[in-house]
């Protein structure tokens, strides 16, 4: 099962933020906040340096979490890792849906695992490593360069997935003529008129790739 989304980012943490982290963590705590002041009045500290003191650790608590943040988003970006969510408002009908590579420049509220732009919220957001990240442009949702027929395939079924319109609970045959369709919507200066795909190159390719997606798929709702 993936990670939530207000989880994930501290998988990037190196051993050195995780300690910083703690101490922070252990610092700002109520316990520690009440013993600290009942310490500084019998040292007749000023209020000004114990509010000083708290506002200085939760500033550098949020540096911390922004940059490891934008870490995961990078490796969102490039295809290292994906994200899994439901289409907000959410329905007993909704089934996991991968997060589109361009809805990561849109809002994200960290602490609800929700990523959202103006047409679309996906809530509930799960992470999840993708085995074989593709040279993925997320400006342009496409491959880098000239992709051979196998990468064309992949790229469209990640994006058919990213649409919510690849069922773990449907054969791949069922999905054949969506993922040519999409394919072929994606680059049309690689086909024509005369040149698709044949079944026996989608069975080759869309097959294992389908295999992956569900795999993934059903990770993100265990």
């Amino acid at each position: 099962m993936g990670l939530l989304l207000s989880e994930a980012f501290l998988s990037q943490a190196s051993k050195q933020d995780v300690v910083r982290r703690k101490r922070l963590m252990l610092a700002m705590s109520p316990d520690a906040m009440m013993r600290r002041v009942a310490e500084n009045i019998k040292k007749q500290a000023s209020l000004l340096r114990r509010s000083n003191d708290a506002a200085r650790w939760a500033n550098e608590l949020s540096d911390i979490d922004s940059r490891l943040q934008k870490k995961l988003l990078f490796r969102l970006r490039d295809g290292t890792f994906a994200g899994f969510g439901f289409s907000s408002p959410r329905t007993a009908e909704c089934v996991p849906a991968r997060v589109p590579i361009d809805l990561w420049d849109g809002t994200i509220i960290w602490e609800k695992s929700r990523v959202s732009s103006i047409s679309l919220t996906m809530e509930e957001v799960r992470i999840v490593s993708v085995r074989n990240p593709a040279s993925y442009d997320y400006k342009t949702k496409r491959l880098r360069g000239r992709p051979g027929i196998k990468d064309v395939i992949q790229s469209a079924i990640a994006n058919l997935s990213a649409d919510g319109l690849i069922n773990p609970d449907n054969s791949y045959a069922s999905h054949y003529a969506l993922i040519i369709e999409r394919a072929i919507a994606m680059y049309p200066d690689q086909f024509s008129k005369k040149k698709t795909i044949s079944i026996q190159t989608l069975k080759k390719h869309a097959n294992p790739a389908l295999n992956a997606e569900y795999a993934l798929l059903r990770e993100a709702i265990k």
